[in-house]
């Protein structure tokens, strides 16, 4: 089905802005693009974007943090995945470090491991250097450091 773009006034866009950032954590980006897609006259895009962020419906900290969060909680993306999503976004670069800085612990290594382990368990190959060639294939997709990939085949030797 085809989507007709709508031209609808500033004031209009301001509301429904305000009412998607009140259900969900968007960025600027984000909304931008619905201000694209509802046809609203380029001229007005900062200035509400602008008012947003003022009045607290767009905080592109608090998004990057909860972005990463949700990414390597729900989706076990890995840090690098992250960050190239969130520069796709136009993110700053000091507030995507700050929000992978406060998220990267020890768990994060858990859910790499585990996910490698899971991976593993599920490649058929016999040859071990197919094997690792998918695991790293695998982990490059999802966005693992290699650093964190090569202590994994440290811990686990040549038994992969």
């Amino acid at each position: 089905m085809l989507r007709v773009k709508k031209d609808i006034d500033k004031n209009t866009a301001l509301k429904k802005a305000r009412e998607i950032c009140g259900r969900e954590e968007k960025c600027a980006y984000d909304i931008r693009k619905k201000f694209v897609d509802w046809g609203l006259d380029a001229q007005h895009h900062e200035a509400l974007i602008d008012s947003l962020i003022q009045d607290s419906f767009i905080d592109e900290s608090r998004y990057a943090k909860l972005f990463a969060e949700s990414k390597i909680k729900y989706s076990h993306w890995g840090k690098f995945k992250i960050s190239l999503e969130l520069q796709r976004k136009h993110i700053p670069e000091k507030l995507i470090k700050e929000a992978l800085e406060t998220l990267i612990d020890a768990n994060y290594e858990e859910i790499v491991k585990r996910e490698l382990t899971k991976k593993l368990a599920q490649i058929k190959h016999s040859d071990t250097i197919k094997k690792k060639a998918t695991l790293l294939r695998f982990a490059a997709s999802r966005g693992y450091d290699c650093d964190m990939v090569y202590k994994y085949f440290k811990i686990f030797n040549d038994d992969t």
